[in-house]
Parts: structure tokens; C-alpha cells; sequence
């Protein structure tokens, strides 16, 4: 293989690949953290670089030594151009875009980075809510399943993990449980499936939260399993493929004592959001609309008892 077919190949393969993943997820990735765009941005403007090096370039060194590098290069443009395709978030539903309009209660302010849900009448000391989403996920998807908590007076933080990775938010969940203590509320950290995982992550150390809510999720370790200060909460779904009820059951003994497990008949990972069906999820037995609901009722229950 030439220098210039190498170059050529790879450089095809990664701007195929970026302006492929941006142009079939434009909506959700313009919505998301920006380091999706910016990294889909700079492997096209680099992919197109190294069409341009491969059309104008010689044939470059010779040997079993530089073909091999080059078949490696070849093949490492490749495995990165399918994680590109496979960091393509979900995209939330219209339900969901519909529940983050202003107006009943409930102002809605969305950045760069996070989406506020705030309660036009807050109680002081009503506890706040920190939320990660789950791994992929357009983060405007879990605007439907917590708004009812909003319009109950708590406030929300939605933080939009970058690439969509939630153990990548850990410092600005941090960050915004802080904030929310600050203010005088208690804080609670939550989470959907990864984003439960680093939601737990962010309250393990002492005074961090005052609360920990996992949607269809579970820690990565038993660092919370002794805190007999924090409130807790496992909401899970009985049909669920992904988190499954068998994980849910062998997570108790990582979390703290007092945790409250709810485990809602027929629904499945998907029900915690609004973003489509998933691969490898269960068949649910329930309606979403109904499945939300009790997952809000069971939300509800441990933000109120959060201190």
C-alpha cells in the first residue's frame, strides 16, 4: 500500500464517517454538550486534510515495515470512524421537546452544557435534583419524565455529559450539587442507567449529596453501601433488558441501607426517556405514559424525604 492510497483511504474514511454522524444526528448533537461537535468538526476538517496530502503526496517510503504502518493507519481510521458512529446520541422525541416549553409553572433554561427546570414556586429547603443522563442519550430526552418533579417544586439540572458520556460529567454534576447546596437546598444526585453509575460517583464523597436517585441504574462499587446519611432510591423496570432485574437485585449491597427499590411493572429501559427504542431492551407490558408516571411518583417520594 502507497503512502498516497493510505492516506487517501483513511482520510475518505474519517470524513465520511464524522459528516455521516453529524448529518443523521444534527438535531441532538447541535443539542448536545459541545464537544460532539467540535470533535465531528475536527475529524472531517482532518479527514479532508489527509485527502488532499494523499492526491498531492508521492508514493512515500517503501518496504514491508512502512505498509504495515500504513495498513494500521489504515485500519485505526476505521475503528475511530465506528466509534463516531456509535457516540450518535439518541434523540429525544417530540414529547420530550414539548415538556421543555416554558409556561405552567415551570421556567425552562437550556445552555451550552446543562438544562435548568425551574419551578416558579420553589418552597426554600425543597430539594434540588442533579441528572446525568444515560450513555448516548440526547439529554432533551428526560425532559417529559422530570418536569412532574419541576412542577412539584423541585428544582432540575439536566447536565449534558461530553460525547454523551455520563462518568465525563462527574465534575460538573459535582459542581452543581454544590450549587444547590449553596442555595440553601438539599441536593440530590440522579441519574438514568451510566448516568446513575456517575451520579453515585459524585455523591461517595462525604457532604457531596444529600441524595441519591438511580433510574434503571446501579453504582460501580460499594463505596455508598455504610451511609446511613444518605437517602436513596433504585427505580427500576420489571421488563427491562439492560439493567435487568437480576442487576437491580445484586445492587443492593452497594447502596446505602435505606434505600427505597421500586420496580415498575412492564417497564423497560427506554421508559425513563423519551428517545426511541433501544438495542438489547426488553418488550414492555406497560404504557410509557403510565411507566413515567410511576417512575415521577417514586422520584418524588425520595425527593421529598431528602434532607
Amino acid at each position: 500500500m502507497s503512502a498516497r492510497t493510505a492516506r487517501t483511504t483513511s482520510g475518505a474514511v474519517l470524513l465520511a464517517t464524522a459528516l455521516l454522524a453529524l448529518l443523521t444526528r444534527w438535531d441532538a448533537t447541535l443539542a448536545a454538550h459541545p464537544a460532539q461537535l467540535v470533535l465531528l468538526l475536527a475529524t472531517a476538517a482532518g479527514g479532508a486534510a489527509l485527502v488532499v496530502a494523499g492526491r498531492r503526496g508521492g508514493p512515500g517510503r517503501r518496504g514491508g515495515r512502512w505498509t504495515a504502518l500504513r495498513i494500521v493507519g489504515v485500519i485505526t481510521s476505521l475503528a475511530f470512524g465506528a466509534l463516531l458512529i456509535w457516540l450518535r446520541p439518541f434523540t429525544a422525541t417530540e414529547r420530550a421537546l414539548t415538556a421543555l416549553e416554558s409556561g405552567g409553572g415551570v421556567r425552562v433554561d437550556e445552555s451550552a452544557t446543562r438544562i435548568r427546570l425551574e419551578p416558579e414556586a420553589a418552597p426554600a429547603g425543597r430539594a434540588a435534583l442533579v441528572f446525568v443522563p444515560g450513555a448516548r442519550v440526547d439529554p432533551r430526552a428526560y425532559g417529559a419524565a422530570l418536569r412532574p418533579l419541576a412542577a412539584a417544586g423541585h428544582p432540575v439540572v439536566i447536565v449534558k455529559p461530553p460525547l454523551g458520556i455520563g462518568l465525563l460529567a462527574r465534575g460538573a454534576a459535582g459542581a452543581e450539587l454544590d450549587a444547590a447546596r449553596e442555595d440553601g437546598r438539599p441536593a440530590v444526585a440522579g441519574g438514568h442507567s451510566l448516568g446513575g453509575t456517575a451520579a453515585a460517583m459524585a455523591a461517595e464523597e462525604d457532604g457531596a449529596a444529600d441524595g441519591l436517585l438511580l433510574w434503571a441504574s446501579f453504582p460501580a462499587n460499594d463505596a455508598l453501601a455504610g451511609r446511613e446519611d444518605l437517602a436513596a432510591a433504585s427505580v427500576s423496570g420489571t421488563r427491562d433488558g439492560l439493567a435487568t432485574p437480576q442487576d437491580i437485585a445484586d445492587s443492593r449491597e452497594d447502596l446505602p441501607p435505606r434505600t427505597r427499590f421500586t420496580a415498575v411493572p412492564g417497564a423497560v429501559h427506554a421508559d425513563f426517556g423519551d428517545y426511541g427504542d433501544q438495542r438489547g431492551d426488553g418488550t414492555r407490558a406497560i404504557s410509557h405514559e403510565a411507566a413515567q408516571a410511576a417512575i415521577a411518583a417514586a422520584s418524588l417520594d425520595l425527593l421529598r424525604d431528602a434532607r
